[in-house]
Formats: C-alpha cells, sequence, structure tokens
C-alpha cells in the first residue's frame, strides 16, 4: 500500500475524523468505495488500448 504502515494508516484516519467529524465519515467511505472500482475500469482499458496501439 504505497509504503504506508499501520501507523500511518490510524494517522491518516484521526486526522479524517477530525477534520470532517464522525457524521460525514459513512459518506466519505461510501463515496470512496465507489471510486475505486471505477479507477481502476479506467486504468485498466487505458493499458489494454495503449498495448493495442503501440504506445
Amino acid at each position: 500500500m504505497a509504503g504506508i504502515g499501520v501507523t500511518g494508516m490510524i494517522l491518516i484516519v484521526l486526522v479524517a475524523l477530525i477534520l470532517f467529524g464522525p457524521s460525514k465519515q459513512p459518506e466519505l467511505g461510501r463515496a470512496f468505495g465507489t471510486s475505486i472500482p471505477e479507477l481502476r475500469l479506467r486504468r485498466q482499458s487505458r493499458y489494454w488500448r495503449n498495448t493495442a496501439t503501440g504506445k
């Protein structure tokens, strides 16, 4: 996971909790969860398009 350890993940979660508050967390998690598969699909389609054209 890009060299982020457990301590780094805990720090990120704590900062997000402080910035957005507990009421906004489920909405942010849902948005993040739906964007990851879409990002993977776009990256994969771009990869296949580039290999098909030789770029």
